[in-house]
């Protein structure tokens, strides 16, 4: 769905990518593609850990509490989307960003 590149940043090294879940993987119906990024392991670590998320249009949010000025130019950033049938379900990252995402 994402063309083997990390979404954020275009990354496309397969050593370095990672399937995120954006809604916590609860059993085999949540692991689909809608529920679902391909990150750079640093971005899925700190998407797991609340400090980096998407918004409803598909923006990058960076978390207060991510201090680093790399991660910061993220910020606002529009990710790479799938075709429309494996877009991130809006859904699952309102619950995201109001039960992982630390403002």
């Amino acid at each position: 769905a994402y063309k083997h590149r990390c979404c954020v940043t275009g990354e496309t090294a397969p050593q370095a990518l990672q399937a995120a879940h954006i809604q916590e993987y609860i059993n085999e119906e949540s692991n689909h593609i809608q529920n679902g990024l391909l990150l750079r392991a640093d971005l899925h670590i700190l998407f797991d850990s609340g400090l980096i998320s998407i918004n409803d249009k598909y923006e990058v949010l960076v978390s207060s509490h991510l201090t680093s000025k790399y991660y910061r130019q993220f910020v606002g950033l529009k990710i790479e989307l799938p075709a429309p049938q494996f877009m991130p379900s809006l859904a699952a990252i309102k619950w995201n960003n109001e039960n992982v995402y630390r403002k």
